[in-house]
């Protein structure tokens, strides 16, 4: 069986090592994919630590994806297309890893996250959720589903956009983003 290269919960918690290491108590967290998955995290599990969350293209569940390989073991070094491959090896301690990083993460998303709608009902935390209606990896209905499970949540969907909608779209998510964190 493969192992995930970090849980979601244990990135969660070096985001708290990382506050604590620079001193701050609190700290808005903004991130895209798996690292808005992180900032839900946060949220859910050291809510005294978070002041805001800006999570885009984020999912609650695994079935919140449009596709997964059933069997992350069978995933190919081609799987995320040779763009990803690229940007990984030119930067990755070890580029020969990038095969076992591919099976890691479709080995997470599988499993994780998986939080109820009762669980993310207890997020008090100001979130603004993310989205493109045209996202390959999450699900709209998934994204909608996400923004009512968590009160007060407030949910940008970006027309046109993919899964990269932060790029794609930088000064409407900038807008947004800097709108939201700076609310009262």
């Amino acid at each position: 069986m493969l192992l995930p290269l970090a849980l979601l919960l244990d990135m969660a918690k070096d985001m708290v090592a990382l506050l604590d290491h620079l001193g701050l108590e609190k700290a808005n967290a903004m991130g895209w994919s798996d690292g808005g998955i992180i900032g839900l995290e946060l949220a859910l599990s050291h809510p005294a630590r978070v002041k805001r969350v800006v999570a885009l293209g984020a999912n609650a569940r695994p079935d919140g994806h449009h596709h997964l390989p059933a069997e992350p073991e069978k995933a190919t070094a081609d799987s995320f297309g040779p763009e990803k491959r690229k940007a990984y090896e030119e930067v990755a301690p070890d580029p020969s890893r990038w095969l076992a990083h591919v099976k890691a993460l479709f080995a997470m998303w599988r499993t994780q996250p998986n939080w109820s709608d009762e669980r993310l009902g207890s997020i008090r935390t100001p979130v603004l959720l993310g989205t493109g209606d045209r996202d390959e990896y999450i699900r709209l209905d998934h994204a909608l589903a996400l923004h009512r499970a968590i009160p007060g949540s407030q949910l940008l969907v970006m027309p046109g956009a993919r899964h990269s909608s932060s790029a794609q779209d930088l000064d409407l998510v900038e807008h947004v983003a800097a709108r939201f964190l700076k609310a009262p």
